[in-house]
This record gives C-alpha cells, structure tokens and sequence, in this order.
C-alpha cells in the first residue's frame, strides 16, 4: 500500500533507507511509507470475492472463518 514498495526490490522497498521489516504480519511504522492512491483495485476484491464463493459451493464450506 505504499508507493515504494517493490516485490522485486531488496526488502521489497524502493527506499533505501528503510529498515527490513521481519515480521510482515505484525503492525510495524515506517517512516518512509507514503499511501499509494492505486493500492486498492475493486475489480480485484471482486474477482476474489467471487473465487470464494465459487470454492465455497464446490466444497460446501464457507471461507470466512
């Protein structure tokens, strides 16, 4: 969600100065960290959105839990 991330850039950041970041699933600050206006796509969560429902309907089991 920030626009220097890079999944191909060392430490997936653009920055340099930026700290590797270990543990991705915990909350972490960054004082590089700008919003990318692009991060979110609708058409993405819905095309997600639908691949659950279709495995959902497939094995009859719901993937909120």
């Amino acid at each position: 969600m920030c626009v220097h991330f890079d999944s191909t850039a060392t430490q997936q950041c653009r920055e340099d100065g930026a700290e590797d970041v270990k543990e991705k699933e915990r909350p972490n600050f960054c004082d590089w960290f700008v919003p990318n206006e692009n991060a979110f796509d609708p058409n993405r969560k819905s095309d997600a959105d639908a691949a659950k429902s279709a495995l959902d309907a497939l094995f009859g089991t719901s993937s909120d839990d």
